[in-house]
């Protein structure tokens, strides 16, 4: 079992202010490798908004129970390597094309607002000069997301059931 804390100040993404703790909860994670961890993530309280958060490192994404390398490596089709089924695979592409297009209108968003310095990264998976991937641009673009309250649950033109 891991305890995730952050060493800065928990700050609502909502109204900026600052998050009290009132707790923590498990959270089951499935690694590269294929081992099952448990981390144990923080759930914070902010008395201005009245909204509840947890703390998440970046390599988790809300939601997920697989590792943000283990759904990049998907996304970037390096399927032989991951310890998913076929149809978790499939469920995850279904999953990312809405997605994908909602992080690339955060990232727009946030470069529009807050400056193309502050948001170097233009597009969602940028390349090398090789023309290979960069590993990490999910953790990035989820980062993102979530720290400036764009994360959304289900995309738009996904059915909620």
């Amino acid at each position: 079992m891991f305890h995730i804390r952050s060493k800065e100040k928990a700050v609502c993404t909502v109204c900026q202010q600052i998050c009290i703790v009132i707790g923590s909860r498990r959270r089951h994670l499935i690694r590269k490798d294929g081992n099952h961890i448990i981390l144990m993530i923080r759930r914070l309280y902010c008395k201005h908004c009245k909204k509840i958060h947890h703390e998440l490192p970046d390599f988790v994404i809300p939601y997920k129970r697989y590792e943000t390398d283990v759904i990049e490596a998907i996304l970037d089709n390096h399927t032989d390597d991951v310890p998913c089924e076929a149809s978790t695979i499939r469920r995850l592409g279904m999953w990312s094309d809405p997605m994908l297009k909602h992080l690339q209108h955060c990232i727009d968003a946030c470069r529009l607002k807050y400056g193309e310095e502050a948001v170097p990264f233009s597009l969602l998976r940028p390349r090398s000069d090789d023309g290979t991937p960069n590993s990490g641009w999910l953790k990035r673009a989820v980062q993102l997301a979530v720290n400036t309250n764009h994360w959304r649950t289900y995309p738009v033109g996904v059915p909620v059931r």
